[in-house]
């Protein structure tokens, strides 16, 4: 069964152009850190909520 998401290399298909996956997860890596850089120095203002998951069943903690 073909992986419509990997090259034929089984590399996954990326924005980036990148065939090799040594390449791909050293580049992902930077990106990563980078954003982690990033996030320290400017913390998002945004507020996430958790959504309950169908498959974690949720427990009444009273």
């Amino acid at each position: 069964m073909n992986d419509p998401y990997a090259m034929p290399n089984g590399v996954l298909r990326n924005n980036l152009g990148i065939t090799d996956h040594q390449l791909l997860a050293a580049a992902e890596a930077d990106i990563t850190r980078a954003r982690l850089v990033m996030l320290a120095e400017r913390p998002s203002t945004r507020r996430v909520r958790p959504r309950p998951s169908p498959s974690v069943p949720c427990r009444d903690l009273r």
